[in-house]
């Protein structure tokens, strides 16, 4: 008997956390018995190596939008039990090529980050002008709507035009059985050997990380004599422009940029301090394992996530979106005071048991057997 097939339609395997979950949860999915395939517009990208080549399913397009063609050929030739999507674009695409393959599969299109200010706050005319519109014609066909936090869900509702209670929550698996152990693994850096304090952040260097914040409250903190240094993990188009600021604020020497690392894990481990100065977020992978592997946190209090992983504030600092002073004064008090403890409830939300659970369920409710 054929094991039941959930196909995960995803951009690429590029560097960001919502990617990575995606692999990881294509991974969980074939341990549970699923013949599980990742769909990927454009399979390159650090993530390939977290997912057997063989469920890559390689469409080579350059955007998104060009994986169309090759996404509708793909549900007609594989007929999938259910078509797992993520990404804005990835999620009206999906919709669309189930319609043009004239196939029933069911669509569960998954949200990583807040609609509204996405739309808002997008670099682009067309995606300010395009999404709002489309997202409110193409999301309603989906099967199941699925965000990753209480806020982004909300959220969608009111951005979607849709009633209460309609986006589902399942937090991303974070919290895996290797975790701890990837959090011990070696690393080696010459400002690691330094043996002063390690003020980390970790995400894509684009504009809603709101780097440029964070490392104008870094030379504040620097200013009053604080020996830390910044490390922010992470690579993408803002590089050059963060470069030059933090070398025009005197810091360049306090600050390293060493691109996509393969286990973030050991540097959360290593950090006094976690920082992330994002302007919006849906669920921020890199602040659950953060608080998972016991580093101080400072975040911006932005829609959604970091007020629910920090339970209001009780794990970590909450600071207002774009307050330079304010998350320097955090950063100075986090790097004094002892960590918070997380315990194992804090965290269960997030273990790949209890995400994988939901998503059997969810599975099970568009008609898709256990295997």
């Amino acid at each position: 008997m054929r094991r039941p097939l959930v196909a995960l339609f995803v951009p690429s395997l590029a560097g960001g956390g919502a990617e990575r979950n995606m692999a990881r949860l294509a991974s969980g999915l074939a341990g549970l018995g699923y013949e599980a395939e990742l769909v990927v517009a454009s399979a390159e990208g650090p993530h390939r190596a977290e997912v057997a080549p063989a469920t890559i399913v390689d469409l080579r397009a350059r955007r998104v939008a060009s994986a169309l063609p090759g996404l509708v050929r793909y549900l007609r030739r594989r007929h999938p039990a259910a078509l797992i999507s993520s990404h804005e674009h990835g999620n009206m695409v999906a919709v669309i090529a189930r319609r043009l393959a004239g196939t029933r599969v069911p669509v569960i299109a998954t949200l990583r980050s807040t609609l509204s200010e996405q739309a808002r706050l997008a670099p682009g005319w067309r995606d300010r002008l395009l999404l709002p519109g489309m997202g409110r014609v193409l999301y309603p066909s989906a099967e199941v709507i699925i965000a990753l936090s209480h806020g982004a869900a909300v959220d969608a509702e009111a951005w979607l035009g849709l009633a209460p209670g309609t986006v589902r929550v399942i937090a991303n698996p974070v919290i895996d059985a290797s975790f701890h152990e990837r959090a011990a693994a070696r690393i080696d850096h010459p400002l690691l050997a330094s043996g002063r304090p390690l003020i980390l952040a970790a995400g894509r260097l684009t504009p809603e990380k709101d780097y440029p914040t964070l490392l104008e409250a870094f030379a504040r903190l620097r200013r009053t004599g604080s020996e830390a240094f910044l490390v922010i993990i992470g690579e993408g188009r803002e590089r050059a422009a963060l470069e030059h600021q933090a070398k025009a604020l005197g810091i360049g020497g306090d600050v390293a940029l060493p691109g996509h690392v393969p286990n973030p894990a050991a540097w959360m481990a290593r950090a006094r301090v976690f920082a992330l100065s994002s302007r919006y977020e849906g669920l921020p992978t890199v602040l659950i394992e953060a608080v998972a592997a016991g580093a101080s946190v400072v975040a911006t209090d932005c829609r959604s996530g970091p007020r629910e992983i920090l339970d209001g504030g009780r794990l970590g600092h909450l600071v207002p979106v774009g307050d330079a002073a304010g998350f320097a004064h955090a950063l100075e008090k986090a790097l004094r005071e002892p960590a918070p403890v997380a315990t194992p409830a804090d965290l269960a939300r997030y273990t790949a048991e209890e995400v994988l659970a939901s998503w059997v369920s969810v599975l099970g409710e568009v008609g898709v057997p256990a295997p």
